[in-house]
């Protein structure tokens, strides 16, 4: 018996909106009548819309062509910035929510009440100064404040020339010439090196499944999300090509397909070490006919303590991999840090520059060069990377 539709809603800039699920999981907001005055009313009609489409009373395609409410340019910001989250939210922008939290937390207080078209650079001076003055009591990490700086700035590039006309409600940008909140200490890169992944691969307390994911991590440099959503028609192994070009959502609307980070689907040769491991994974999935996912991702939750954890176990026990979460100058070490282990390795090898950036997916060339100019520094005393991959891993675990 399908499980009974539950309600979900929020209010922003005055204005009640119920979510609704789409077919394929998909959630969108809906404005809620105006005779819907409570949060607890918009809950109810949000459970009443999902129901509904569920038994095929209410066609959700006629929900989506409901007109757009007219944009007022007296709009307050925040109010403004609540259309300009929805349009971004129906582009499928992965930062929405992020963008949407650090608005209501640290902007909307300063700025959400003023008219948009008239917010002024001295308006945004002054935001950026109450920015400053959390950093440096301690209650914001430098970053956060970076992020949070990025976007009031995209919004204020979009209010002057967003592709959305109703959206475009001034003639200049304010935020252009104003300085961003204060920048602190870098956090140095964490990696392994290739003696404390052999001495991880070597511990008999590791679980084999574990083993696995954690070389696939290193070997592929593939984010967590992308090594989820790999099928066995992406990887190529009469060629030596694997094909990333979607990712999982692991955070929110869990299970959600997406594109990649930056939209980049990629092509890159497979490391030859890690071929004879994915050969005997097909193997274990049905050969040749192989279908669908490579590997079941444990919850996001759960992976950076097992890596730690398992470190431990194995007697990799680097200060620095361990570090306290309120450490200024170093980042312990989390699941995403194995893909950075890759690209480093790949940079300490001498592979060409521009190859590493193709293959790892980034944006722009000084990320690579990041890893490049630590690679130098390290390679004389680095060892041997990219070993063949011991062969226990190639027995399917129990």
């Amino acid at each position: 018996m399908p499980r009974k539709a539950t309600g979900s809603a929020y209010e922003r800039g005055g204005k009640l909106y119920a979510y609704v699920t789409l077919p394929g999981g998909k959630r969108k907001p809906f404005p809620c009548p105006d005779k819907i005055r409570t949060l607890k009313q918009a809950k109810d009609y949000s459970a009443w819309l999902n129901e509904q489409i569920r038994l095929g009373s209410i066609n959700p395609d006629a929900l989506a062509a409901k007109p757009a409410e007219p944009l007022d340019k007296a709009a307050t910001f925040e109010g403004w910035c609540g259309k300009w989250l929805d349009e971004r939210r129906a582009r499928n922008l992965a930062s929405v929510d992020d963008d949407e939290s650090r608005l209501r937390v640290h902007v909307w207080p300063v700025l959400g009440a003023l008219p948009v078209a008239q917010v002024t650079t001295a308006d945004l001076e002054r935001l950026v100064g109450v920015l400053d003055a959390k950093i440096h009591a301690g209650k914001m990490s430098w970053k956060t404040a970076r992020n949070v700086w990025g976007a009031v700035t995209k919004a204020f590039v979009d209010a002057r020339r967003s592709k959305n006309a109703a959206l475009r409600v001034r003639q200049d940008n304010p935020a252009a010439d104003v300085a961003p909140p204060d920048a602190g200490a870098t956090k140095a890169k964490v990696y392994l090196w290739p003696s404390e992944v052999a001495r991880l691969l070597a511990c008999d307390r590791v679980p084999v499944r574990w083993k696995r994911l954690v070389v696939l991590s290193v070997y592929l440099y593939c984010r967590a999300g992308e090594l989820e959503a790999l099928q066995w028609d992406a990887v190529d192994l009469e060629h030596g090509v694997i094909h990333v070009h979607q990712s999982v959502e692991r955070y929110r609307e869990i299970g959600k397909i997406k594109p990649t980070k930056g939209r980049m689907a990629r092509r890159y040769p497979i490391e030859p070490a890690l071929v004879p491991l994915l050969a005997a994974m097909r193997a274990e999935a049905g050969g040749a006919k192989a279908t669908g996912a490579v590997v079941k991702m444990p919850p996001a939750e759960d992976l950076a303590e097992r890596l730690r954890q398992y470190l431990e176990w194995a007697g990799v026990t680097r200060t620095e991999l361990f570090a306290l979460v309120a450490d200024k100058t170093r980042k312990r070490i989390t699941w995403h840090d194995l893909r950075a282990t890759g690209i480093t390795w790949r940079a300490v090898r001498g592979d060409d520059p521009l190859k590493i950036q193709a293959a790892a997916g980034h944006a722009d060339f000084p990320t690579t060069l990041g890893y490049i100019r630590e690679a130098e520094a390290l390679r004389a005393g680095f060892g041997q990377v990219f070993d063949p991959v011991p062969a226990a891993l190639l027995v399917a675990p129990d």
